[in-house]
């Protein structure tokens, strides 16, 4: 498994302090959080009557982590502008 970038890292923080993500733990109010070093992959279920089905559409994130409690809040790269676009690029 590769390790995200510091780049990547940063634009992660970036974007979430721009979007007004900076509050407080909301389980024990902590201030201080870390970025997950890898990105967390969602798989979405549309009919559970046959089971869980592994692969399909899924929301790729960012999980950021207190590291007071361990609270974990996960963040959708595609809100976030973070995904791959058609080329290839993570999008700015």
């Amino acid at each position: 498994m590769s390790e995200l970038s510091k780049e990547e890292m940063d634009k992660i923080i970036k974007e979430l302090e721009k979007r007004g993500a900076v509050k407080p733990c909301p389980r024990c109010g902590n201030n201080d959080f870390m970025i997950i070093d890898g990105y967390f992959s969602q798989t979405l279920q549309t009919d559970l009557s046959k089971g869980l089905a592994i692969g399909g559409p899924s929301i790729p994130s960012a999980i950021i982590v207190c590291t007071k409690c361990g609270y974990m809040s996960q963040h959708a790269l595609g809100i976030l502008g973070l995904l791959p676009n058609e080329g290839g690029t993570k999008g700015e």
